[in-house]
């Protein structure tokens, strides 16, 4: 299936307009243009609350951090800090983004290769499980596989009303949740934590409600002969 015309063909296509808007990219503005477009996002935190299950984590990675530099600065005493045995700082926070990052990875070569007669599936199932499992997920990355979702070939029917209703009220509480420190000005950082928890768990229920009710692709005649 992968050594036909057509899916090399796609893929040379893809991997040099990727290196060519790329080396154009470094060529006008230098490394910068690599570090920042590129490289950047593969060890990338954020310790701001959003939709990520990874993000408090991050938050209370950085404020040890921050206690610690804090008390160097002032003279405090951070015995108690450092009697931890496990001090965290950014250097070790990107570090374990740039592990994060692994399975990702692996799912996006495991959709790639098992759903090789529908390019618009194996396109919405990437991107939606690229954002489940990312470090930062706020709500414009819904947009990326949104726009896929009518193109995929998925049996929608009643069985998957409860996946769906799980998902939709996961927002809705992490929204309630993440008001609450928005607005409210609340110490909810765990509240809003449990919501992200929430959201991944609706996330993980829906694409494997997906995978059960994908629809039969027929490969056209002409397809199969090349």
């Amino acid at each position: 299936v992968f050594l036909r015309p057509a899916p090399l063909l796609f893929f040379a296509t893809t991997l040099l307009t990727f290196i060519g808007i790329t080396y154009l990219g470094v060529i006008l503005y230098g490394r910068i243009a690599l570090e920042e477009g590129l490289l950047y996002h593969f060890g990338r935190i954020d310790h701001r609350h959003n939709y990520s299950l990874h993000w408090y984590w991050i938050y209370l990675g950085r404020a040890q951090a921050q206690t610690v530099v804090d008390g160097v600065r002032y003279g405090s005493d951070i015995a108690g800090v450092l009697d931890a045995g496990f001090l965290v700082d950014d250097l070790f926070l990107q570090r374990l983004g740039t592990v994060l990052f692994i399975p990702q990875a692996l799912l996006l070569f495991l959709t790639s290769i098992a759903f090789p007669k529908s390019l618009p599936l194996a396109m919405f199932l990437q991107t939606f499980s690229f954002v489940t499992f990312n470090k930062v997920v706020t709500a414009q990355y819904f947009t990326w596989y949104l726009v896929l979702l009518p193109l995929a070939p998925i049996h929608w029917n009643v069985r998957m009303l409860p996946s769906a209703l799980v998902l939709g009220a996961s927002v809705v509480c992490w929204l309630l949740s993440a008001y609450t420190l928005e607005m409210r000005g609340w110490s909810s950082h765990f509240m809003v934590w449990m919501g992200s928890c929430g959201f991944f768990v609706g996330n993980v229920l829906f694409l494997k409600c997906v995978l059960r009710n994908i629809e039969p692709v027929d490969v056209p005649a002409k397809a199969k002969l090349k």
